[in-house]
């Protein structure tokens, strides 16, 4: 399932879809692992995730 990840990056709030299971574990989301996702992918800044669905 994809959800709308919400970040903070030069200077503006960013979103992109991104799958689930790579922040959350049943059901929860895992804020240690959105922050390993962010630092991960070159993202800086607060996660925010929104809800289920398309950009």
């Amino acid at each position: 399932m994809k959800y709308i990840l919400r970040y903070f990056a030069d200077g503006d709030f960013k979103k992109e879809r991104v799958d689930i299971e790579v922040i959350s574990t049943g059901g929860k989301v895992d804020f240690n692992k959105v922050q390993r996702f962010l630092l991960a992918s070159n993202k800086v800044g607060v996660a925010i995730i929104l809800s289920p669905g398309n950009l």
